[in-house]
């Protein structure tokens, strides 16, 4: 099951915030501000990545200039990651 599509990954890296957020919330990944994270409203959801954390980890892509295949392997490494821990 894919809960992370290229299309999540391109948000992450395009989202109008400092740092924002993908998080998996009620079977669906999400992209939203480190405040929202914060906030009641996610309080449950699980934390995949966020934007600092994803550039310090992939280093051997450009990723403001990633290709729709490349982003799809990322999508495809993150859900691998959501699935190792159960979710």
């Amino acid at each position: 099951m894919e809960l992370i599509t290229a299309a999540d990954v391109r948000r992450l890296l395009d989202f109008d915030d400092d740092n924002p957020t993908l998080v998996v919330s009620e079977g669906h990944a999400r992209v939203i501000s480190r405040q929202e994270a914060e906030a009641g409203d996610y309080a449950g959801a699980l934390l995949v990545t966020d934007r600092r954390q994803l550039r310090a980890t992939v280093t051997d892509l450009d990723l403001e200039h990633a290709s729709a295949t490349d982003l799809q392997a990322l999508a495809e490494r993150l859900n691998a990651a959501v699935t190792s821990l159960g979710g």
